[in-house]
């Protein structure tokens, strides 16, 4: 079970790092693409820090 917990946080980090990746490469024009960017650098960065906290209790 706790491999399953582990991947999803990982792939869900991952997908959303990427998805802002993506965002910022579309010549990326901060009025219009900030409705789009804010979101997922908010997943991004929380998904980080679940990560972050599972690894530290294993």
């Amino acid at each position: 079970m706790s491999n399953i917990i582990r991947f999803l946080l990982i792939s869900i980090m991952a997908l959303s790092i990427l998805a802002l990746l993506i965002v910022y490469f579309q010549s990326y024009i901060p009025e219009f693409h900030m409705a789009k960017a804010l979101p997922l650098a908010i997943v991004a960065g929380l998904s980080t820090i679940a990560v972050a906290i599972y690894e530290k209790k294993k």
